[in-house]
């Protein structure tokens, strides 16, 4: 571990001498590029989200990345889990490291994170200029804080994260991966018919003269 927290810090090290490189130099990209400057800070923090992730979990990159990133798959004991987060990855440029930790998302892709999906999706926000990145769980937050109503007159709807959850704390983020797994099963529970079915099929595995005492 100590060996990927030094490759994560490089990246951040790189980085933040990249922003003074291009301060000291004045680079000013023409209006008229091909590289929109919002896409080249993006592709900045996903290199740093990628550093960040343990080198035995599966990211894959979602193309076409309509409203999501990667997918990630976590893995245990070395071996592929079937547990899964979205992940959503926004750059932003700020030498300070002090400005307000907000983003406006639009309303479109949060309803579809909120209503469509069924894995956690996880929203990061990364520094590019000094490698600090935060993240939070989308899902709960949108259930809490919009009670799952999201105005279809808002074209945006701003974001707010915490310092508290920062790349830095692995093991806070698999934690609340943890939790964020059985949120969205209580979030969209499967049909009343399908969890008959599964009732059915745990009581013929206990035996025919348990299953008619529990009935």
């Amino acid at each position: 571990m100590q060996v990927r927290d030094a490759e994560f810090w490089a990246i951040a090290a790189c980085s933040r001498a990249r922003h003074e490189h291009n301060k000291a130099m004045g680079t000013q990209k023409d209006k008229h590029s091909s590289i929109d400057r919002n896409r080249e800070i993006d592709q900045r923090a996903v290199k740093i989200f990628s550093s960040w992730l343990p080198d035995d979990w599966l990211s894959r990159k979602q193309d076409p990345d309509v409203f999501l990133d990667y997918m990630v798959e976590v893995a245990a004991n070395g071996e592929p889990s079937g547990k899964h987060f979205a992940a959503q990855i926004k750059g932003y440029e700020d030498p300070r490291g002090d400005r307000p930790l907000t983003y406006s998302f639009k309303t479109k892709h949060l309803k579809y994170y909120l209503n469509g999906c069924r894995q956690p999706v996880f929203l990061f926000l990364i520094n590019v200029t000094t490698g600090e990145g935060f993240w939070i769980f989308a899902q709960k937050f949108l259930k809490e804080k919009t009670s799952g109503n999201i105005s279809a007159k808002q074209q945006s709807l701003k974001i707010c994260f915490s310092r508290d959850d920062n790349l830095t704390n692995l093991t806070k983020f698999k934690c609340t991966l943890m939790e964020a797994e059985q949120f969205v099963r209580d979030l969209h529970p499967g049909s009343p018919l399908a969890a008959v079915k599964k009732k059915k099929l745990e009581l013929e595995v206990i035996g025919p003269h348990e299953s008619c005492h529990c009935w």
